[in-house]
């Protein structure tokens, strides 16, 4: 097989060029480079298999390379005849209007992210074969070289095919691009070299298919001829008597012929079973207005495969995949970009919603099972006091929880829905002071919602926006309870008790225009308030134009129920409606057949989609001046490709060298940090703080400044372990330590250099003034209770020993230590939670 290496080298790129080039068509333009680099990606994995596979079968059995190279060689001829029976039957057959448009439909039904793995999937497929082939070539060449070498030249010849094969595809998948660039430019030489691309890039892609079909049979029969060697002289022999012309294209011809036959018995083969031509992508029948039911099975060979029905039996037929005219193609990516859209704003309206009623659900908890502290009954007593002033507000702590704000018993009592019945109130008091901790953490930065609110029937609100002590309490409780999804979830509106959506007026918010989300709170037949949400529709706005990359493709628009538009991806609102009545009514209709759908409207092309946790729809109208400046325009142009194999290599290995190194800072900053610090309290380990202790002690000391040491002891932290389990202890030593970082100085540094001892070092701070820190730090850790878990919490102290280097002029680290140790001792002697500095 060394002999025929040479002839059939080329003859293998060709084929991978051409086939390579093609299975990019029908793709948008900007997607077209991301899938040449994804089959590249799946080229390259093809080579790292094969080489090392070779390699093994070149020194362990070497009498299958001839049959491997044969198999893949019959492989490539079933293909290329597949491709020419395609094309013959595409052609001869003539489509009704009617079944074009059910085969676009069909279509048009299809994900164009599985369309696009189809595509890679079946390029990166046939480029195993032929990778395969010129692996196997290749390693005939160098047979007899040594393994060393074998490997190398191997690696090499591969890395070197797929950058050039996908190089060149890359560079003529874009031959359009570049052909729109130039004939928008006002240069008229640059407009004639433009028109002629644009009319050199459908023959270039036909004559590479042409190309490529010629090349599978060349190769696949010239593999099988020389494979079969009584074959091989014998053509030989035969054209040689006839000489010149004869003698020269007299093989070639012998390999293209007996391809074609060799193709054609694969095809034809029981063996060969009709699914393997076919990738069943799809089994959903979609049907328009009683014509024909097409059903997509698959992508083979540029051709789509389809069947359907036409009254009298199942039709099979494959069509190509170039009849396609761009706008029919256009409104399929206008249906998924807009899907992309849906699912991307349902996928947030579904975090917030979950939220409201995981918040429902905590109420109801909490109403079940009420806890009462300390701090639930204070404030219970200071309702019971404020109940009848015109305003109250009962305010916790506010680093943990919201203000529970209230009207009078007195605007409760004239309200027609309110009710501040005693047998119920306080439990719902209680409820809500729970559920406040809850609500602080309430993240309007990460989701659309601005604000979450309880109002309750009761006189009294909470929001995540909590107001002032003052007289604007009256009016925010007022609007709350006037808003329409107040009244709306009474049980005698809402027996369903379900989610409402209503869109209202807010003149406190910027723009004034509200969606709200509202969940009534029921328990035990009674209804107590309503918990809400509320969607600026600014935010929405956002949301939209977020999602919207390109303004040429089309503009998204959020209508609610009533066809009212809420939000738009463009810059603002339109002046006028954006449909008629006759065209709202049309789409209305269009809309009870399922949840998604386009229509035809003038020279607008209008997808819709309904939303599935929003009582709305999302609507995208194209109009055709974006779609021809969304075409022309937005080209990804294809600078000059500087694709030659070594810059190309070089710029490979750069990257790798990068990678390798960014990835050995990286490891090395994480081993450094996990090397000097404690993992649990993140503060220095004993380690890197005893290094910095000496170092700081001796710029002290030759700078003549002071220097005092704290050593700082955790009180009973062995009975918390004993009590709580370790984990409580080991959130007991976070919490302390986060403590102790946050009461030092710029300047000062502290460690953990025990199991619940910890030290401090105060470079230039003499001993009273230590003592005053250690005091401060004393101070927040007794003053800071711990939160284990519900309804459980732990009060924790410690126990200082104060030193200083100019007590008696020692800056020995570790003696200063020992005398902070031993005042420490001292003071936990003397009753613990105290500071000592004097022995």
């Amino acid at each position: 097989m060394g002999k025929l290496a040479a002839k059939k080298t080329a003859g293998v790129l060709g084929d991978d060029l051409s086939l390579n080039a093609q299975q990019v068509s029908g793709l948008r333009a900007n997607r077209e480079l991301p899938v040449v680099w994804s089959v590249a990606k799946g080229s390259f994995l093809n080579k790292l298999i094969l080489v090392p596979l070779a390699l093994v079968i070149s020194a362990f059995a070497p009498w299958a390379i001839t049959p491997l190279l044969m198999v893949g060689g019959a492989f490539l001829c079933f293909e290329g005849v597949e491709k020419v029976l395609h094309s013959v039957k595409a052609s001869r057959h003539k489509e009704s209007a009617e079944e074009k448009q059910a085969r676009l439909e069909a279509i048009a039904a299809q994900d164009p992210l599985a369309f696009e793995k189809d595509k890679v999937k079946g390029a990166v497929r046939t480029d195993f074969i032929l990778s395969a082939e010129i692996v196997a070539i290749t390693l005939g060449i160098v047979a007899e070289a040594p393994l060393l070498n074998q490997v190398l030249i191997l690696a090499g010849i591969a890395i070197l095919v797929t950058i050039g094969v996908y190089g060149l595809v890359g560079m003529i998948v874009k031959i359009d691009d570049l052909g729109y660039w130039l004939a928008d430019k006002r240069a008229a030489l640059a407009k004639a070299v433009g028109k002629g691309l644009l009319i050199l890039a459908p023959w270039l892609m036909k004559a590479l298919t042409v190309v490529g079909t010629l090349a599978m049979f060349l190769v696949g029969g010239g593999i099988l001829v020389h494979g079969v060697p009584v074959l091989h002289h014998g053509i030989e022999q035969w054209v040689g008597q006839y000489g010149g012309a004869v003698a020269l294209i007299g093989p070639t011809l012998a390999n293209l012929v007996l391809g074609f036959i060799a193709g054609g018995i694969v095809l034809f083969s029981p063996l060969m079973p009709e699914a393997a031509m076919v990738y069943v992508v799809s089994d959903e029948v979609r049907r328009k207005n009683g014509g024909p039911r097409m059903i997509v099975t698959g992508y083979s060979s540029g051709m789509v495969e389809c069947r359907w029905y036409d009254g009298y039996g199942v039709k099979r037929e494959a069509f190509r995949e170039d009849d396609l005219a761009p706008v029919e193609i256009r409104e399929h990516q206008q249906r998924n970009s807009l899907d992309n859209i849906a699912t991307a704003l349902d996928r947030q309206l579904q975090h917030s919603i979950d939220n409201l009623l995981f918040y429902r659900n905590t109420m109801h908890y909490a109403l079940q099972s009420p806890i009462s502290t300390d701090i639930s009954r204070q404030a219970l007593a200071d309702f019971s006091v404020q109940r009848t002033q015109p305003y109250w507000q009962l305010r916790l702590d506010l680093n943990r929880g919201m203000p529970i704000n209230g009207v009078s018993d007195e605007f409760v009592s004239h309200g027609h829905v309110l009710d501040r019945d005693e047998s119920w109130l306080y439990p719902e008091l209680e409820a809500a002071l729970e559920f406040s901790y809850i609500m602080q953490l309430a993240d309007d930065k990460r989701d659309l919602q601005r604000r979450v609110f309880y109002a309750s029937r009761a006189g009294f609100f909470l929001s995540s926006t909590p107001p002032e002590n003052d007289p604007t309490i009256v009016s925010l409780y007022y609007r709350l309870i006037a808003q329409p999804y107040f009244g709306a979830q009474s049980p005698e509106n809402n027996p369903g008790r379900g989610l409402q959506w209503t869109h209202t007026y807010n003149p406190s918010s910027l723009n004034g225009q509200i969606i709200t989300a509202s969940v009534p709170l029921d328990l035990n037949q009674r209804w107590y308030g309503v918990l809400a949400m509320d969607f600026p529709v600014s935010g929405m706005h956002e949301f939209l134009q977020g999602l919207s990359h390109d303004r040429y493709e089309g503009t998204v628009m959020l209508f609610d129920r009533q066809f009212s538009l809420i939000a738009t991806a463009a810059n603002s609102l339109p002046l006028s409606p954006v449909f008629n009545a006759k065209q709202q009514a049309e789409i209305a209709r269009s809309m009870e057949s399922g949840e998604e759908g386009e229509l035809r409207m003038d020279s607008r092309f209008v997808t819709w989609a309904k939303l599935m946790n929003f009582d709305g729809v999302l609507i995208k109208v194209h109009t055709l001046s974006e779609g021809v400046q969304g075409e022309f325009g937005r080209i990804s142009i294809v600078l000059t490709v500087l694709w030659l194999l070594f810059t190309l290599m070089l710029f490979i290995s750069w990257r790798i060298i990068r990678r390798l190194v960014s990835n050995m800072l990286t490891l090395q900053q994480t081993l450094s940090w996990r090397a000097n610090y404690d993992t649990l309290t993140r503060l220095y380990n004993r380690g890197a703080f005893f290094d910095i202790a000496h170092g700081l002690a001796q710029d002290c000391q030759r700078e003549d400044k002071p220097f005092s040491v704290i050593q700082m002891d955790l009180d009973f932290f062995k009975g918390i372990n004993d009590r709580f389990g370790h984990h409580a202890g080991d959130k007991v030593l976070s919490h302390a330590a986060a403590l102790l970082a946050s009461s030092l100085r710029e300047g000062d540094v502290a460690g953990r250099v025990g199991g619940e001892e910890f030290c401090v070092l105060l470079p230039g701070t003499r001993l009273p003034e230590a003592a005053a820190i250690a005091e401060r730090i004393r101070l927040r850790i007794n003053t800071k209770e711990l939160f284990l878990q519900a309804g459980q919490t732990l009060k924790i102290s410690a126990s200082f020993g104060v030193s200083c280097a100019h007590e008696r002029h020692d800056y020995d680290f570790e003696h200063l230590q020992s005398i902070a140790d031993r005042r420490l001792y001292k003071a936990k002697q003397h009753g613990r939670n105290q500071v000592c500095m004097q022995d």
